[in-house]
């Protein structure tokens, strides 16, 4: 296969991701949390399930259905849980930087997976995120009246990094074994199941007052980042390291911060700027050793599958 083409995939999916945050949020201030992710995830769920008739349901052996079940209902449903109700709470550009915290979560978990103990590295990457968290928040703690809403929704969004990690280590032999677009579509309809819990009457409501922008910004999450990106996210973290994989997600933090002033007009204050730093200066350190190993397999135009 061309090296490339995961490659090019990535970015693709960084960028759609990055953007997504200020859509995210705004659905969720307008239509309310739960109402923006059941219309959204419902969409999504029946896009998944015609391509998945028209590709074939995977034949799925049952020792794998445990797993299926994990990613699919704590990694996925769990990671959209944190995501629509944290930035109904947080600005899309703060959140954004939470967000950046994900590669060194993936990292983490995949040591504690593999029974390894996490490098000084790791543990030095994680003290210097969570400063980062601090210089982050520490202005918004002391002098907003909202603190305890910030405060909840970064920890909703820091819980949905952690449900995507759990995802991205656990779903890859799966994606191996059943193909990226199979798996993908069987374990995102399976994250669709307790939605119903989160409807009510006022959905429809929301659903039926929705204005043009609104239905723009769905489009953009339902197609855009939730089939399209999310296929090109499995097939590209299938292909290339893990190391490399969590590297690229150091393009999100930025890429949300910038979209979240353009599109919602947010401002982007220093200690935005100070603590995006430290939290990415902390991932990078987390990962410095492995980002090394995987720059030269990059290098090399060779990518493990492991």
């Amino acid at each position: 296969m061309n090296p490339s083409k995961p490659v090019n995939a990535m970015l693709f999916t960084m960028l759609v991701w990055g953007i997504a945050p200020a859509f995210i949020r705004s659905l969720s201030v307008e239509l309310g949390a739960a109402n923006a992710l059941v219309i959204r995830y419902t969409l999504i769920g029946i896009g998944y399930a015609v391509g998945l008739l028209i590709a074939g349901l995977p034949r799925v052996q049952p020792g794998d259905w445990p797993r299926i079940l994990f990613v699919s209902l704590i990694g996925v449903a769990g990671y959209n849980l944190g995501s629509v109700y944290g930035f109904a709470l947080l600005p899309a550009g703060i959140g954004g930087i939470i967000i950046g915290t994900q590669p060194l979560l993936i990292v983490l978990i995949a040591s504690l997976f593999s029974r390894t103990l996490p490098s000084l590295a790791g543990v030095s990457g994680l003290l210097l995120a969570f400063a980062g968290t601090a210089v982050l928040f520490w202005k918004d703690l002391i002098f907003s009246d909202d603190s305890r809403a910030l405060t909840l929704g970064a920890i909703y969004i820091f819980l949905s990094g952690i449900a995507w990690a759990l995802y991205v280590v656990l779903v890859k032999p799966l994606i191996l074994k059943y193909g990226t677009y199979r798996t993908t579509a069987v374990t995102i309809l399976l994250s669709t199941l307790p939605l119903p819990a989160f409807a009510s009457l006022s959905t429809l409501d929301a659903l039926s007052d929705m204005s043009p922008r609104r239905w723009a910004e769905m489009f953009y999450l339902v197609a855009i980042a939730g089939l399209i990106a999310t296929v090109a996210w499995n097939f590209a973290a299938a292909r290339l390291p893990s190391v490399l994989t969590g590297a690229f997600l150091y393009l999100v933090p930025v890429i949300s911060v910038v979209s979240g002033a353009l599109i919602l007009g947010e401002t982007i204050t220093i200690g935005m700027v100070a603590g995006g730093t430290l939290i990415l200066l902390g991932v990078a350190v987390a990962q410095l050793s492995g980002r090394r190993a995987a720059g030269l397999l990059l290098f090399n135009g060779k990518f493990s599958k492991d």
